[in-house]
This record gives C-alpha cells, sequence and structure tokens, in this order.
C-alpha cells in the first residue's frame, strides 16, 4: 500500500481539466520521483463560481478522505494539491475533525481565499432594512396608482383622489411592512450562518504549501469586484454618522418641547418647498414624495418620534434617507458579489464584508513565483492563474512538499 494518497482537485470553471490527469504534469512528477510509495487521485466537481457548487465539491472530497482505504492502493494519509477556489473547498472540508486527522498537508495553487466579516453598520445600519421597506412601499405604490387611477376615478381616465392615494399607501405598508421585515429578519439570519459556513480551518503553517503566481488575473479581477464593496463601506459609514447625528441633535431639541413644535412646523414647510419645486419642475408626483419623504426623514420624522420618546423608530425614520444614495450602491455591490462569488453572497451584502486574500486569516508562508511563461516563446498569452501546475518550479516544491511528509524510513533511498 501506498504510504500517502495525493488527491489533485480543480478548480472553478474547469470540470474538463486535464492538469489533474495521470499524464499531467504534476502526476508524472511525483510518480516519476515516488514511485509506488504515493497512489495519485483525482476528484471532479462541477467547477461552479458558487457557494453551492463548493459546498458540494466540500462533501464529495469530505466523503474521499474519510473513506477506508480500497485495495487500489490508496494510503489513509493524504494530501491534497487544490487550484484556485479548490483551495477553499479543502479549508472547508478540514473543519471536520476525521478529515483534518487524515490530512497529512494541503498545496494551494493561486487560491483566492475568501475571508468575511460582520459588517459595523452601527445604530442607523441595523435599521436599514426596515427604513428600505417605506421605499418599497412607495414604489409599489406608484406602480399600483398607475393601473388602478384610470380604473376607479370617478372620471374614465382620471387619476385616484387624494383619499384613495393615502388608503393606498397604507395597505400597501401594512401589505409590505411586516413580511419585509420578516424577509430582512431572514436575510440576517442566512447571512450569520453562511459567516459560519466560511470559516476556513487552521491548517497551521506546516500543513500547507500556499503557491501564487504574480499577476494572476482571477486574484485581480476579485479584488477589482471588491471595490463596490469598498465604496459602499465608506458610503454607508459616512450616511450612518449623519443619520445617528440627526437622532441626537433631535433628542436634544426634544427636550425642550416649545422649541421642538417650532423646529416641526418649520422642518415641515421647508421641507415641502423643494417637494412643489420638484413637482412644478418634473410633473411628476412620485418625485415629489420622494423629495418629500427624503427630507422628512433627515428632520421632522426623527424630531417627531423623539418627542414620542421612540427612539427606535426615530433611528428607523433616519435610517430612511439612506436608501437613496444607498440603493444603487447595493444593487451593484449585489452584482458584483453575485459575479465573483456567487448568487448566495449577494443576499448577504448588507450584512458581510467579503473579499479574497492570499492566504488564510492568520500566520502563514506565501511562495510568490514570477510567470516563467514570460521565457516561452510558444506558451504566448497564457493566463498566469492556470500556469502554476505547469510551472517546473511549482511542481518541484510540491515534490518536496510531499517528500518531506512521506514516513522517514523511505525518503532517501532510492528517492531521485
Amino acid at each position: 500500500m501506498a504510504d500517502l494518497t495525493i488527491t489533485l482537485l480543480h478548480g472553478t470553471f474547469a470540470k474538463n481539466a486535464t492538469w489533474v490527469d495521470d499524464d499531467g504534469s504534476i502526476a508524472r512528477a511525483l510518480k516519476g520521483r515516488f514511485g509506488d510509495r504515493v497512489a495519485i487521485e483525482r476528484l471532479r466537481w462541477s467547477g461552479a463560481n458558487s457557494y453551492e457548487g463548493r459546498r458540494e465539491a466540500t462533501d464529495l472530497l469530505r466523503r474521499h478522505i474519510t473513506q477506508p482505504a480500497s485495495e487500489r492502493g490508496e494510503a489513509t494519509r493524504h494530501i491534497v494539491v487544490a487550484h484556485s477556489h479548490a483551495g477553499n473547498v479543502v479549508a472547508y472540508a478540514a473543519r471536520d475533525a476525521a478529515v483534518d486527522a487524515k490530512l497529512a498537508g494541503v498545496v494551494t495553487l493561486a487560491t483566492p481565499f475568501i475571508v468575511a466579516r460582520e459588517r459595523n453598520l452601527g445604530h442607523v445600519g441595523r435599521l436599514i432594512s426596515q427604513a428600505m421597506v417605506l421605499w418599497l412601499v412607495l414604489g409599489l405604490y406608484a406602480l399600483a396608482a398607475a393601473w388602478l387611477g384610470p380604473r376607479f376615478g370617478s372620471v374614465p381616465g382620471a387619476e385616484l383622489s387624494m383619499g384613495g392615494k393615502l388608503a393606498l399607501i397604507l395597505g400597501l405598508a401594512l401589505l409590505v411592512e411586516v413580511p419585509g421585515l420578516l424577509l430582512a429578519a431572514r436575510l440576517r439570519r442566512s447571512s450569520a450562518a453562511l459567516l459560519d459556513d466560511l470559516a476556513l480551518a487552521s491548517l497551521g503553517p506546516d500543513r500547507i504549501l500556499i503557491l501564487r503566481a504574480m499577476a494572476d488575473e482571477a486574484s485581480a479581477l476579485i479584488t477589482f469586484l471588491q471595490f463596490p464593496s469598498v465604496a459602499s463601506t465608506i458610503l454607508f459609514g459616512r450616511l450612518a454618522g449623519a443619520a445617528d447625528a440627526i437622532v441626537r441633535w433631535c433628542g436634544r431639541l426634544a427636550q425642550r418641547p416649545l422649541l421642538a413644535i417650532g423646529a416641526y412646523f418649520a422642518f415641515l414647510i421647508g421641507s415641502m418647498l423643494p417637494a412643489g419645486l420638484a413637482m412644478w419642475a418634473t410633473g411628476s408626483e412620485l418625485f415629489m414624495f420622494v423629495v418629500l419623504i427624503f427630507f422628512m426623514c433627515a428632520s421632522y420624522g426623527p424630531l417627531i418620534f423623539m418627542m414620542l420618546r421612540n427612539r427606535h423608530l426615530a433611528y428607523v425614520t433616519a435610517a430612511g434617507f439612506l436608501a437613496v444614495p444607498l440603493a444603487p450602491m447595493l444593487l451593484l455591490l449585489a452584482l458584483a458579489a453575485s459575479v465573483a462569488y456567487g448568487r448566495r453572497f449577494a443576499l448577504t451584502i448588507l450584512s458581510l464584508d467579503v473579499g479574497v486574500e492570499s492566504t488564510p486569516i492568520g500566520a502563514y508562508r506565501l511562495t510568490l513565483l514570477s510567470p516563467s511563461s514570460a521565457a516561452h516563446p510558444d506558451r504566448p498569452g497564457e493566463l498566469l492563474h492556470s500556469a502554476l501546475y505547469d510551472d517546473e518550479r511549482a511542481i518541484g516544491l510540491i515534490c518536496d512538499f510531499v517528500q518531506a511528509r512521506l514516513p522517514a524510513s523511505g525518503r532517501a533511498g532510492g528517492l531521485l
């Protein structure tokens, strides 16, 4: 029986990768150097760039490592050579104690290690989902009014009366508010579960060989896609700080009732002026409502609730003005997260800050190789992200890593 089973695991979008085959560069080098002392295995998974695809690959690898050694000569101790996101797959599988006990080592080739943390959203941030429900109601009102107005007006083609509009807004608020808040709570629970699932096993620097090529295109692309996350975090922090300041200022103002009442009417009149100007300039009733609600959220809304000693609704109202500039950024961020990591991540962007790093969190050694393909005129335009498994220097380092983990009795004799 072999002393080690070496499993070759391809990466994303590479279900038919040939480097994991028996005639691939890595397999040939390992067999040529160690002979029957190593058993070479390969695993093929969907290669899907999604949370679900990587979890399925994790389960596949877990079963492969923990199953009893077969009669074909596989060893009970394993080394996994993983390319790209397959490195994350190995780190997920190693969280299983049974896998960790049999895992002698891991080699990662150009792996963008996914790391995540909970966003620090502050007082206002935790309520932003509730505030966005208000804007959802407004959007549904615009759609419903456009459809119902001509049908329920007293004259064919007439719009809804003011009473009908108010009834429609209140009805939509009742219809959307509870499901919207339940959905927001569910997404928060989903984010917490995803954060736990994304935790990488602590393999330790002595059990992992991290190889990367400089100017890796895939890592550069994912890093570029992190820009919306960085921008939204900065924007959100600034707006949340402003909303928090509004609530605290309204709290101080509410302690002086006469002054607070005067300020309320001043804010109300002050918000009606730009709303009326918006209606006059655009002729859009919806745009008028947007301007009016924006100013309400930024001024007299929090003041009313602080006068009623309801700090929670004051924060919800103040958070409402965040949604106007933040909503487009969140949509862009959701798209970027979906492209980089899969659609599951698009649903957690408000709660989680997700990125990629060259190593898992902790103290690890990283070996960065310059692209050898630059010296090969027969390999122009080669993707550096996929060059490591054919790089002679990388293959040599992999062989040295394997040799260091073979039983001491056979390391020297007969090895090339």
